[in-house]
Formats: structure tokens, sequence, C-alpha cells
């Protein structure tokens, strides 16, 4: 046990990961997770590219891989999506994993009482991706729905031609299209899930909420 800065105290566990967790007063029943590993979307090939197009929500101005809203929507372990979410009907949690540019992440959140069902989404998560193809098939259902009407607003034309004026049309900062649906492949994106999340000892784990230090130990 050592301290961190920023008021976090650090545990590294056996497996090497690092885990810095702080209490905070902020909220009476929220716990935050954020983990991080080097790696991300860089480390992608270019043949790889259209996983890693990005999907711009125009409510929320979220900004999310493909790869990302796959592995979101779909399930995880020996657990389907439908599966995942019976299971975790009437609590307030969950844990999703991303790809940042040049790191792999999960982001995760509970309430005090859902704490340990989030540490079991953790556990879950680095054991990798189900096989969910009826999942799979009606994220791609969506998003072909979906896109056209994208392509059609004026915020989403106006930010796309600023990025590929930053970037000079790079491939690995293009808006997902149509014909980007059209080369992905549900077993590619689930391969490179697993290679980037295959241990949790290369994460550094964040922890930041209402709880007590003994609550981290389960």
């Amino acid at each position: 046990v050592g301290k961190a800065p920023f008021g976090y105290t650090q545990w590294q566990l056996g497996n090497g990961a690092n885990v810095y967790f702080k209490k905070t007063d902020f909220s009476d029943d929220e716990i935050d997770l954020q983990a991080v590993s080097k790696g991300g979307a860089n480390m992608l090939s270019d043949d790889k590219a259209p996983l890693v197009s990005i999907f711009m929500n125009p409510q929320s101005g979220q900004r999310l891989y493909l790869l990302d809203i796959v592995a979101s929507e779909t399930g995880i372990a020996n657990l389907t999506g439908t599966q995942l979410k019976k299971k975790l009907a009437g609590k307030k949690v969950g844990v999703d994993i991303s790809l940042a540019e040049h790191a792999d992440m999960l982001q995760g959140s509970s309430t005090v009482k859902d704490l340990r069902t989030m540490f079991e989404l953790i556990n879950l998560r680095f054991q990798g991706p189900s096989n969910d193809p009826d999942a799979y098939q009606n994220i791609m259902n969506q998003l072909e729905m979906v896109l056209p009407q994208l392509d059609a607003m004026h915020a989403i034309v106006q930010a796309d031609s600023m990025q590929n004026s930053l970037y000079s049309h790079n491939p690995r900062k293009q808006s997902l299209k149509l014909a980007d649906l059209e080369q992905a492949n549900y077993e590619r994106i689930r391969q490179i899930y697993r290679e980037r999340f295959q241990s949790a000892g290369d994460f550094d784990f964040y922890f930041t909420g209402n709880f007590d230090e003994d609550s981290l130990r389960c």
C-alpha cells in the first residue's frame, strides 16, 4: 500500500496490475471505474482501419469506434448479450471496454450495493467476448438504418470535413460509413478484443467514489 498523486492510494497486485482508489463524497451512491493500459487503436494494422471508424452519436456527441459498439452490445465470456442484460436486471452497474488512440480502456460504474457485481463484470470482460452472432447482426442492421440519416445531417457533414482537413483523409480518422460495415468481420472484432484485453495485469485500475477500503478487497 502506498500514497499516489491527487489523494489516491495505490495497491500493486500479484498479477502486476496497479489499483488506485480514492474515497469521495461527491455522490452517496456512486462508484466509478476507469482502467487503462498502453495500446489502443494505433496498434491495429491499416487493414483493420474500418473497425476503428468513428461513430458520433448526434444526441450525446459521444464518439465511438465500431469495435467499441460491437463489444458493448454483444456478450462476454459465456453470456450472450441477452443473458447479460437479464443477469443485470434491477442493478445499476456496467463495465464496457473501449479503445482510445493510444490506450486500451475499461469504464464502469456501480451503486454501493452493486460494487461486487462490478468486480464480477471486470472479471468477465477479461475472459473475452462470447460468440453472439445474433446480437452482432442486430447491431449491423441498426447501423445500416442510422448511418444514411447521419450522412444527411449538416453537423455530421461539417465534422467529417473538418476531420479530413485536419488529418489529410487519414483512414484511421474517418467517420463510420456503410462501406465500413461491409468490410467489418465479427470474428476479427472478437480476435482484436481478445488480443487487447487478454491480461488484467497490464492495466492500471482507478476507483473513485463512496466505498470503504475493505470493500475493494473482495
